[in-house]
């Protein structure tokens, strides 16, 4: 049987409409299988001090419904290596990031430039709360230094005349250590002792183990503070050896490792940063700009405390340091 001219257009048009509905669909669900994810970039991650932030992040995420991926990266040096991992991480199907603090200024301006299309969140830096293009997401970093030094202070009932005193940070160039021993050697100059050394871990040539080695070779100070939990544990492996000539030791430390110190009293005072709360925030600034472009993204203070031996396990200090939930 021949077909009209009238039924070959319908049938035509229907199989042209068919096309176009197929065609729509794919469309618009093209990009329903393709899953958020969030790049996590910081020094060496399998360590200690990251243990409560990773667990943070990946909570915050699985809550979200977006994917995380933790970089696998020793020390990164500079803003260039930062770029590569970043660019590696893009291809690889980064929808935002999450760093760590930066020690370059060439660093923050290729995070500037990559958070005008993706959002990104710094971990460690604190911020003025507000808008901001990056989320800067941790602890008041200088009034840690400070309350810090007010706890040596104290433990020496203000006597501080003629003491001597050690700091140790990874970078003077790195704005969380740089911060912190800012507030703590303010503090520490006021009341009369005098800062007999400081050193910077990234530029001595063999790292802790030269600044090690300068300190079990040379006339005692009474006080060492480090203003990071590596530098921290490195320190007080030291001390425990008895490489140190009995000075006391201060540090901020935010592994289980100097929480162990603290307990059996070889850290005298640790300052604990809430790595669990640092971490999930940063996340959920991230998933939130993910979740809507219009949203602006804020800085976000992290708590912190000082604790003795003798405060760890009162129930809402154990809780603090403990609980991951």
């Amino acid at each position: 049987m021949r077909m009209s001219k009238d039924t070959r257009f319908f049938l035509a048009l229907e199989a042209v409409l068919a096309i176009l509905v197929v065609v729509f669909i794919g469309l618009l669900f093209s990009d329903r299988g393709k899953e958020d994810k969030i790049a996590v970039i910081v020094n060496n991650p399998g360590e200690g001090k990251w243990e409560a932030v990773i667990e943070g992040i990946k909570r915050c995420a699985k809550n979200n419904g977006v994917g995380v991926v933790i970089c696998n990266t020793d020390s990164i040096k500079n803003g260039e290596e930062l770029k590569v991992l970043i660019e590696d991480q893009l291809k690889s199907g980064a929808t935002g990031l999450i760093v760590g603090s930066v020690s370059d200024s060439y660093g923050i301006d290729v995070l500037n430039s990559y958070a005008a299309s993706i959002p990104v969140a710094m971990l460690e830096e604190y911020g003025e709360p507000g808008q901001t293009l990056i989320s800067r997401v941790g602890p008041d970093n200088y009034e840690i230094g400070r309350a810090l030094a007010k706890t040596v202070i104290d433990d020496y009932a203000g006597n501080m005349d003629g003491k001597t005193v050690g700091v140790i940070l990874r970078s003077n160039d790195l704005p969380c250590d740089a911060e912190r021993a800012k507030g703590f050697e303010e503090v520490i100059k006021e009341s009369g002792a005098v800062i007999a050394w400081k050193f910077e871990e990234e530029t001595q040539t063999d790292g802790m183990n030269g600044i090690k080695h300068y300190i079990s070779s040379h006339n005692k100070v009474n006080i060492i503070a480090a203003m990071d939990t590596t530098i921290l544990e490195s320190i007080t492996d030291a001390a425990v050896a008895k490489k140190v000539h009995g000075a006391l030791i201060y540090g901020v430390g935010n592994s289980m490792k100097t929480v162990y110190y603290l307990d059996h009293e070889a850290i005298e005072h640790l300052a604990i940063i809430d790595g669990y709360s640092m971490g999930y925030d940063a996340c959920r600034e991230v998933t939130e700009k993910l979740a809507g472009k219009s949203y602006e993204m804020q800085n976000r203070g992290v708590e912190y405390r000082i604790l003795r031996q003798q405060d760890l396990f009162y129930a809402e200090n154990a809780e603090f340091v403990f609980t991951h939930d």
